[in-house]
């Protein structure tokens, strides 16, 4: 019952709104006082789809490393999938490191399939949090990582990075900027975790740089991400809960 209530409590403070402050991004006087309550109440479905992707991709992502066969490019020999030294991308490899077969491939395929159309609910809940009516196109944006996690998996996969790293980064970046200006700045600096995260590690992937901590720095960004999500639905679920009380 404790821990119930400090869960609640949790939530409370981050879906709590803080100062608004005016940024020439987004100005205050294109902000509403309040956020409109049909779409907070609208947004419960997406929050389950959203809840439903997240979960099934760490159901998948845990049980796809207990089938991995083993190896990685810190040692080929290594029995099993090391969370700190094994990409996620080893999951769905055909002949992991000279393995002949890969029987983690389906449910690594599963766990990115999941991670990416997760993006699509995150951003349509994130749109309904922000009360400026200019800004509140910019979370579609993240919607490019959903179409570019569908081709990871493929002959395609870096390509599908490359492509999908930009649009998805610069809208996960202005989504931050406009909860901060409609009022949720907590909520916007925990986003930094992920958003920070996963720069890195596309910077480390793509320059080859300390590609040994690049495992570890891209299951931050995973996690980072997860908890994120599952924060700001909560957070979203709560706040339409609160409009349908008179």
């Amino acid at each position: 019952m404790r821990k119930l209530k400090l869960f609640h409590s949790l939530i409370a403070y981050f879906a709590t709104k803080s100062s608004r402050r005016e940024t020439p991004l987004f100005p205050a006087s294109q902000a509403l006082s309040t956020p409109p309550q049909g779409p907070l109440r609208a947004a419960d479905n997406w929050v389950a789809l959203l809840q439903i992707c997240l979960v099934c991709a760490v159901v998948s992502y845990l049980c796809g490393s207990l089938l991995y066969p083993g190896g990685s490019y810190h040692d080929r020999r290594a029995l099993g999938y090391d969370h700190v030294h094994n990409y996620l991308c080893d999951l769905w490899a055909t002949r992991p490191h000279g393995h002949n077969q890969n029987p983690a491939r389906p449910l690594g395929i599963a766990t990115v399939c999941f991670l990416s159309a997760s993006l699509a609910p995150l951003s349509l809940i994130i749109r309904n949090l922000i009360t400026s009516p200019r800004a509140q196109a910019v979370p579609l944006l993240l919607m490019a990582g959903t179409l570019s996690g569908a081709l990871v998996f493929t002959p395609l996969h870096d390509l599908a990075i490359e492509v999908g790293f930009i649009p998805t980064t610069v809208g996960f970046l202005l989504s931050l900027f406009a909860l901060g200006q409609s009022g949720y700045l907590r909520l916007a600096w925990l986003g930094l975790w992920p958003l920070c995260a996963g720069s890195l590690n596309f910077t480390l992937w793509i320059m080859g740089w300390a590609l040994f901590a690049a495992p570890v720095v891209q299951k931050l960004a995973l996690l980072g991400l997860t908890v994120w999500a599952l924060l700001i639905g909560w957070v979203s679920r709560t706040l339409g809960q609160d409009a349908g009380r008179p």
